[in-house]
């Protein structure tokens, strides 16, 4: 259950001193950095600058990210690897958006290299296909390509290894960040296409694998291969 806003504070209670703090991996290195995370607080100032030694020490710091130009006079703090969001319930807020965009991400990356794969199908003229190495398509656009990211480098070392992704699963169990992220959409009434998609995407494809014939009759479809789409783009989710 998503807990936020009046009702966060509800929940937690009104003594003085309560803080949210919403932790997020690192990749540093080509490796996720576990024991230093980026970290997202919720809290009265007060209280979550007695704590900053805390926060600062366990926080994944600069790194070799390059300084954003403009930044001048404004909180250095984020530039270490974490922030004070807001009041209570803000860190876990920006957290859960944070992991609607990740759904987002993912079902792009997804659906790019379903259409890569498709341009040897036969719904093609002949003189219009050719297979694509989707192992090297990866590799060739992590290495400085504006869609380069930590999600990228997790999916080329999958179709390193197998090229069509058969041993992984095409369903992604739901953790609930989406769900609430679009909760949040729908209350402050403002427009989330791609993310409202890549989770209804994701919704579809476990109630397929659950019951195809509950889905919708294009599912049903797929699963007894009885139309030309026969590859689901969630295949190449890269988790």
């Amino acid at each position: 259950m998503r807990v936020h806003g009046d009702r966060a504070r509800r929940a937690i209670g009104d003594e003085a001193g309560c803080i949210d703090i919403a932790l997020q991996a690192v990749r540093r290195a080509e490796k996720l950095v576990d024991e230093r995370r980026l970290r997202m607080i919720g809290g009265d100032e007060p209280i979550v600058r007695r704590i900053d030694p805390i926060l600062a020490t366990l926080a994944p710091g600069r790194g070799d990210i390059t300084e954003t130009p403009g930044r001048e006079g404004r909180d250095p703090r984020v530039e270490n690897g974490y922030m004070h969001c807001g009041p209570v319930d803000s860190g876990h807020f920006v957290k859960m958006v944070h992991n609607g965009i990740e759904y987002g991400l993912m079902q792009a990356y997804a659906e790019g290299f379903h259409i890569l794969r498709h341009k040897e199908s036969k719904e093609l003229a002949e003189d219009q296909r050719y297979t694509l190495d989707l192992a090297d398509v990866a590799e060739v656009w992590r290495r400085g390509s504006v869609v380069s990211s930590w999600l990228l480098d997790l999916t080329a070392g999958a179709l390193a290894t197998d090229g069509t992704l058969e041993r992984f699963s095409a369903e992604i169990a739901d953790s609930g960040e989406g769900r609430w992220t679009i909760e949040a959409v729908i209350e402050e009434a403002v427009p989330a296409q791609v993310l409202s998609a890549a989770l209804y995407t994701r919704s579809a494809r476990a109630m397929q694998k659950r019951s195809p014939s509950a889905c919708c009759p294009r599912c049903a479809s797929v699963s007894a291969g009885t139309t030309s789409f026969r590859s689901n783009s969630a295949r190449f989710l890269p988790m």
